[in-house]
């Protein structure tokens, strides 16, 4: 997985820099499942490599096809379990179809809420290298 961006920042440990979707991302496979090919820029941090970087250098970021793969199992694949196996067990338990609804959405929004909370810890599994 790589992708071409301009550095925008360096600060003493890590760089900030800007992805732009390109047209590459129409010719990808995971293009419907990737973030960066459904917005138009997106700020990356990494770390700071050795060498002389600055603001305003073209630069291109690698990561892993594992990231990838994590990236979507933690987005869609264990969400959509835990919503299914609420859904099934409060329906099989109560009969009760509101509330099995209820439930399995109420799983959904606790789960991504808790993404969001865990962020800076999950942000230390995705971390992408830079290649000039």
């Amino acid at each position: 997985m790589e992708h071409e961006g301009i550095i925008i920042a360096v600060e003493h440990h890590t760089v900030c820099i800007e992805i732009k979707q390109s047209t590459a991302c129409s010719a990808c496979n995971a293009r419907r499942i990737c973030g960066a090919a459904d917005m138009q820029t997106k700020i990356v941090e990494t770390p700071l490599p050795s060498g002389d970087y600055r603001i305003g250098d073209t630069v291109r970021l690698v990561g892993t096809a594992t990231m990838g793969l994590q990236a979507v199992v933690y987005a869609f694949v264990l969400p959509l379990l835990a919503i299914c196996a609420t859904l099934i067990a409060v329906l099989l338990c109560s009969g009760n179809e509101a509330m099995a609804s209820i439930g399995a959405l109420s799983v959904g929004a606790v789960y991504y809420l808790s993404l969001s909370l865990f962020k800076e810890k999950i942000k230390q599994k995705f971390i992408f290298t830079i290649n000039t």
